[in-house]
Formats: structure tokens, sequence, C-alpha cells
């Protein structure tokens, strides 16, 4: 089986003591805009990688592009990534490695309302895309209800 990639988009990730991390704003699946173009001071991507190879460990190359024209937006190659063996209280077993990678990306500009994706490409040539997208979109306008 291939990995299995997890990927939230939030405003920032803080590192706790105690070795926790907190999501900062996250965006279920869409960040509204009042107009366009749309500047995003800091945009971050909390990315979760579950593989039983451990492709990870030499590095990843993540990409986030655009669903429909396949447009990197951003494009963010990481070190090595250490991988973490987590204990399982589900099943009693060792789950495959796990490698975390928090990305962030500052003065991203959309031009226009978009959806967004991420790829992640491994050093033996393989990739794999998270399911999560981010739906960048126009606040629909609101009209004045007059009643006659």
């Amino acid at each position: 089986m291939g990995p299995v990639v997890f990927c939230l988009f939030c405003d920032s990730v803080r590192r706790e003591i105690g070795g926790t991390m907190s999501l900062v704003g996250v965006y279920q699946d869409q960040v509204i805009a009042e107009g366009f173009p749309l500047r995003l001071p800091r945009l971050t991507a909390f990315v979760s990688i579950h593989d039983s190879d451990g492709k990870f460990a030499d590095g990843v190359q993540f990409e986030i592009f655009r669903t429909d024209n396949e447009d990197v937006i951003a494009d963010v190659y990481s070190a090595p990534i250490d991988p973490e063996s987590i204990d399982s209280p589900l099943n009693g077993r060792d789950t495959p490695p796990r490698g975390v990678a928090v990305l962030e990306m500052q003065n991203l500009e959309f031009q226009e309302p978009m959806t967004l994706r991420m790829r992640l490409k491994f050093s033996d040539g393989t990739h794999c895309l998270s399911p999560t997208v981010l739906r960048i979109r126009q606040r629909p306008s609101e009209r004045a209800n007059t009643a006659e």
C-alpha cells in the first residue's frame, strides 16, 4: 500500500511545550474572500504522512496546485523528515512510520476563485495526493430584499 497523506490548511502552527502542536485558524474547506485579488499574508499546511516504506525520510517535494489546470501555486522542498513509529491503542501493534511537515507560505495572492490541492513527490519518483482541497471563493453578494 502506498503512502497515506492527511493535510490541514490553517493560518499557523505553534509548537507547544510537551511536544504538542496547536493549529490556529484551521480552514474547514474554504477561504471566503471579500473580493479579488485576495492576498493571504500566511497560509500553513500541516501534513501528516503515513507510509510503511518511509519514503518521506529522504525528503519530500510538496506542491500546492490548482485543480482546474494543474498550475503550481506553491512549491516547497523539505529536508529529510524524521520518521516516528506510533503505538496504536486500537490494535496493539505499531502503525506504519509517520512523518509530519509544517509548511508555511507567505504573501500568496489569488486573482480569482479556485480550488487548491496538495501533491507530494518522493525521491523515488512516486507521488501521491492529499484528499483535502481548499476552495478560494468570493463571498456571495447580499441582495436587498424589499417587500412590496
